[in-house]
């Protein structure tokens, strides 16, 4: 009986082994080797300081920073990282930006620093919420406090992730482009680390 035990465990371990998700790319922002924008003016400045890609904002505007990662969107994926509200308004999001062709073609699942979270897309038609503002106890809130964000297609479903926990499920969507990085709006810095796709 112990033999027969051990070896179906084996055998589970072995399955699990051959159908985990690897990571296909990591950024943890200790260099700009995946070429960031990086600028600086009045309204927006983005740099990589400190092992974190910051994104500052000083007007009310929507801003995106992108690079292009290879996703194969018909097998299961996972994209994640951490984001940490540092300064400016609590009730704007900031988060995940993905699914992107261009600046008018993507998806963002945001949080704000006060303990919401949204899904929307963007097309030059219309910008929708797929996820409307919605209040979830998995949001660690106020400033310098870091929240892990993850987006995941399972089968045909996303699963929207907060700090781990389960905070949503859609229907996937087909992405736009292969873009992904980072979305903050308005008068507010959000300091970002750990970007990381897996399939």
């Amino acid at each position: 009986m112990k033999k027969t035990v051990c070896f179906l465990i084996i055998m589970f371990c072995a399955v699990q082994l051959l159908f985990a998700q690897k990571t296909t790319f990591s950024d943890s922002f200790n260099d700009n080797h995946n070429k960031w924008g990086i600028y600086n003016n009045k309204k927006a400045s983005y740099i990589i300081y400190n092992g974190k890609y910051i994104m500052d904002i000083a007007d009310s505007l929507i801003y995106d920073s992108g690079i292009p990662v290879t996703i194969d969107t018909s097998k299961n994926f996972s994209i994640s990282a951490i984001a940490m509200h540092s300064d400016g308004s609590d009730t704007y999001g900031f988060g995940l930006y993905f699914g992107a062709s261009d600046i008018s073609n993507y998806y963002v699942f945001v949080i704000t620093a006060n303990g919401y979270f949204r899904l929307c897309k963007s097309t030059p038609a219309a910008y929708k919420c797929l996820i409307d503002w919605t209040a979830s106890p998995a949001i660690k809130t106020g400033s310098y406090i870091e929240n892990k964000l993850q987006i995941m297609k399972n089968g045909s479903d996303w699963k929207l992730m907060i700090n781990d926990q389960l905070v949503s499920t859609i229907p996937s969507m087909p992405f736009m482009g292969n873009q992904i990085g980072f979305n903050t709006t308005a008068t507010q810095r959000v300091e970002f680390d750990d970007l990381t796709v897996t399939q």
